[in-house]
C-alpha cells in the first residue's frame, strides 16, 4: 500500500519503517533542483510580494485542493490517468465534478477578484 510508505504515517504511528526510502526524498531534491536551475537559466523567476490577503485565499485554496483529493480519493492525475480509463462510476462522478468546480471557480475569480 503506497499510503503506508508516508511520513506523516510514520511518525504517527512511531513507526520509522513506514519512513519512506531515500530514493523519494532523492527524487524530489533533483525537481527542485533542475525547476530552480531551469527558472534561472531562462530568467523567468521573479520575487513578489504578496499581501496577508492574497496569501490567505492562496492557502484556503490550497486546503480545499487536499480536501477534495482526500474525498475523491486522489487528485485530478489520479482520477484522469486511473479511475476514468478503468470506466469507474465514481471517477467519472469526480472528473465531472471537478470540471463543475474548475468552471465556478473561473467565474468566482472573474466576479470577485479584479485584476
Amino acid at each position: 500500500m503506497a499510503c503506508s510508505k508516508a511520513g506523516s504515517l510514520s511518525l504517527y504511528q512511531n513507526d520509522l519503517s513506514l519512513w519512506p526510502s531515500h530514493h523519494r526524498f532523492t527524487l524530489i531534491l533533483a525537481l527542485i533542483t533542475g525547476m530552480a536551475i531551469a527558472a534561472v537559466k531562462t530568467r523567468s523567476f521573479q520575487y513578489t510580494k504578496t499581501s496577508l490577503k492574497n496569501t490567505t485565499q492562496h492557502l484556503l485554496a490550497g486546503l480545499l485542493m487536499g480536501l477534495g483529493a482526500v474525498i475523491a480519493s486522489g487528485g485530478n492525475d489520479t482520477q484522469l490517468l486511473l479511475a476514468l480509463p478503468a470506466l469507474s462510476p465514481a471517477g467519472v462522478v469526480v472528473v465531472i465534478s471537478m470540471l463543475i468546480g474548475i468552471f465556478l471557480g473561473r467565474e468566482l475569480m472573474k466576479k470577485f477578484i479584479s485584476r
